[in-house]
């Protein structure tokens, strides 16, 4: 993938707030409606998802972005990004023994006619930064001293031989001082689910975005709450970002994103345990 790095910019910060501040109900909704569009651009599902559905995929939990995370002390992205299903299906059979691992290595047992298999976890942000085996364009310059807050992460497994094998969706959550104003960022590697994003595109408006054409757009699938969008793609990711503000305010957010390339390579599945049994 090419990237086009930009020169002269400052770096994004690479620090979220810390303490435990769970966002406002806006905030949350909005990113669950996000995590329901990131389930379709997936391909996990083919209908609008209800909120109801996608909330639990966008939960802050007790202490979003704090030291107190319920999910630290687990290597939780390790476990996401180590999705295996059918990419690897020599990894796991029906027949093998339950395993009692915590986190569990593997998304499942794969049947031969698996297609495709996917996690979803809540990561830290300056694990994103470090760790990310893809690319990711990320503001350098926020408004009204909005910081990274929390970040939700998904990993998606296919057959080596499908268009996209492994492919990468990211959600973060800025927050300032006060639970209003907020923002958050759509990131997507993938080529599925585009009938989600021609929904926000029919009633959008065009609006050039970084030398190429974006629609800046209002509301979201099954999210009635204040807000309007910016949506546009760059050297094959699709982006998205969504807030409490005008549409000129989210294309100056985007002018001033810049490229960060893989911070690491994509790990490899785990060599099964001597005991195993190839599957039939």
């Amino acid at each position: 993938m090419a990237l086009m790095l930009a020169v002269g910019l400052p770096a994004p910060p690479a620090r979220a707030q810390e303490g435990c501040r769970v966002p406002g109900d806006d905030q949350i909704e909005a990113g669950a409606a996000l995590e329901g569009i990131l389930l379709i651009l997936h391909g996990l599902r083919d209908e609008v998802v209800p909120l109801d559905d996608s909330i639990s995929f966008g939960d802050p939990g007790p202490c979003p972005g704090g030291a107190r995370d319920a999910f630290r002390g687990i290597d939780i992205m390790g476990w996401a990004l180590e999705v295996s299903g059918p990419t690897a299906p020599q990894y796991c059979s029906p027949n093998d023994p339950p395993s009692y691992e915590v986190p569990p290595r593997f998304t499942r047992c794969v049947e031969p006619s698996t297609t495709i298999a996917s996690r979803n976890a809540r990561v830290a942000y300056g694990e994103l930064l470090t760790r990310a085996p893809f690319p990711l364009l990320l503001p350098s310059a926020l408004p009204d001293g909005l910081l990274p807050h929390w970040t939700t992460l998904r990993v998606t497994a296919r057959r080596p031989d499908a268009p996209v094998p492994r492919q990468y969706g990211v959600i973060v959550r800025y927050l300032g001082e006060a639970e209003v104003p907020w923002l958050l960022l759509l990131l997507d590697t993938g080529e599925e689910g585009e009938w989600v994003l021609d929904l926000l595109r029919q009633d959008g408006t065009p609006m050039p975005v970084r030398d190429t054409e974006g629609v800046a757009f209002d509301g979201l699938p099954e999210y009635d709450g204040p807000g309007s969008g910016l949506l546009w793609a760059e050297n094959g990711m699709r982006l998205l970002l969504f807030g409490p503000y005008p549409a000129e305010t989210l294309a100056a957010i985007a002018e001033s994103m810049e490229w960060r390339p893989p911070a690491a390579p994509a790990p490899t599945p785990p060599v099964p345990d001597p005991w195993r049994e190839p599957a039939p």
